[in-house]
């Protein structure tokens, strides 16, 4: 028994240990300029997939990982290829094509913390940042339009993926990969479209990060496990509540949050250049904010529910991190030009 528990600590530090490196190579890739710098973080970012993913309780290696991760190297390193080459490169390394498989592989293998991270850093939208910024013609204006369609097509995949899922850290995976594909589509759309990218990535990993942190509190504490029964927190985790419903009708673009602000230009951007790129963003949207609603109903409405077992209370550091999240994105959606003014 005690072998057991030394075993169970270790494991757990270690997956710590894994998970600090993961961030901090994830970090690395979104301050880096130069191709080649920008191409060995990005194959080291896949690598530590990888890594722990083989780590996992299936073993196998992460195939479709893989050619998402070489896709995005060979796009670093030759940027001459032919467009449509560019193109498909970008998309299987951006995790939409083909059908967001390979992102859906590293979700089966990875530790539900190791996955939130990668959701939450947005490595994808880094890759394309960091090509386009280094290779600022390499793209053509027909190439940036086929991507950004493809992108849009994404966001509304999983937004619908979002409606029909029943875990809740599923459900806001599936809104935050959708939201992440807006930021993208926007990034192809001139440099209005790239200033409501950036806004609508820093409001994406931000709340991200909030939303999923609280939904593995819950999962922790009361076994929400299940979108599709009412939970009926609202009273049992006050303050879990209001920080999720806060956080999370910002992130879905009502008045006050970065969202907001950058959705309103991501739709100025799009609606000069393709009318169904726009109609797509719409709709994406509108259903990003139901599955929010959905979900919000599910844990925090319904009649009162005494629990089997009294939880632990929830770390008062983690409340007053997140709380410091949540009034951060609400500062920048009452002051979005500072976030304008720094983004360039």
């Amino acid at each position: 028994m005690q072998e057991q528990l030394e075993l169970t600590v270790r494991d757990q530090r270690g997956a710590r240990i894994a998970l600090v490196l993961g961030a901090a190579l994830a970090a690395v890739l979104w301050t880096l300029d130069d191709p080649l710098e920008l191409a060995a973080a990005w194959l080291a970012f896949g690598a530590w997939t990888v890594w722990r993913a083989r780590a996992s309780t299936s073993p196998q290696l992460p195939l479709l990982a893989l050619v998402g991760g070489a896709c995005g190297g060979v796009v670093l390193l030759a940027p001459h290829l032919p467009q449509w080459a560019l193109a498909a490169c970008l998309a299987i390394g951006a995790g939409v094509a083909p059908a967001h498989l390979w992102l859906e592989s590293l979700r089966r293998r990875l530790a539900r913390d190791e996955f939130a991270l990668v959701l939450v850093a947005q490595p994808f939208v880094a890759l394309l940042h960091g090509f386009v910024h280094a290779y600022p013609g390499a793209l053509e204006p027909q190439t940036l339009e086929v991507l950004q369609r493809v992108f849009v097509a994404s966001a509304l995949i999983q937004s619908g993926l979002a409606l029909v899922r029943r875990e809740p850290e599923r459900v806001l995976g599936a809104v935050i990969q959708s939201q992440s594909a807006l930021v993208i589509a926007g990034a192809a759309a001139g440099e209005t479209g790239w200033e409501a990218a950036r806004m609508l990535l820093v409001s994406t990993m931000g709340s991200g990060l909030v939303l999923m942190s609280i939904a593995s509190e819950l999962r922790r504490r009361f076994g929400a496990l299940d979108a599709a029964s009412h939970h009926a927190l609202a009273k049992t985790a006050p303050k879990l509540h209001r920080l999720f419903v806060v956080c999370g009708w910002t992130f879905v673009g009502l008045p006050g949050g970065a969202a907001f602000f950058a959705e309103d230009l991501l739709f100025h951007a799009l609606v000069g250049q393709s009318v169904a790129a726009t109609v797509g963003f719409i709709v994406a949207a509108g259903f990003n904010a139901i599955a929010f609603y959905r979900l919000y109903l599910a844990l925090f409405t319904g009649p009162t529910v005494r629990p089997a077992y009294a939880p632990s209370a929830t770390a008062s550091w983690k409340i007053v991190a997140l709380t410091l999240a949540v009034l951060a994105l609400l500062a920048l959606g009452l002051a979005p030009s500072l976030l304008v003014q720094h983004s360039g």
